[in-house]
């Protein structure tokens, strides 16, 4: 069960599916360094597939009609905080990579 906490009122209901269910969007970790605007967001919970708990969830889109998702808590936070901050597009956004103090790899995004 999915559970939309906000969205921008750019996204369609047929944009939401495509972004959330259909598993095309990108992966950050993928695209570390690539730099963007961002034009719609979503914000949201649905279950894991494996334990159907609920987890948090991003995703949003680039001015060049391309999605990326993320689980991530770190990007998640700073996606968060950019809209609430600036409201949508937000311009020059890049994908940065970094590593926690217990060694671990994060990803996050970052304002230009």
């Amino acid at each position: 069960i999915m559970n939309i906490l906000a969205k921008s009122e750019g996204l369609n209901n047929r944009e939401v599916y495509k972004i959330t269910q259909s598993g095309d969007a990108l992966k950050i970790k993928d695209n570390v360094g690539r730099v963007f605007t961002i034009t719609d967001y979503i914000h949201y919970e649905d279950a894991d597939t494996s334990s159907g708990e609920l987890r948090e969830l991003a995703a949003f889109k680039t001015e060049e009609g391309e999605y990326f998702a993320t689980n991530s808590a770190t990007c998640i936070r700073s996606l968060t905080k950019m809209v609430e901050t600036f409201g949508l597009p937000i311009v020059d956004v890049e994908i940065v990579q970094g590593t926690s103090r217990s060694g671990r790899t994060y990803y996050d995004l970052k304002l230009l």
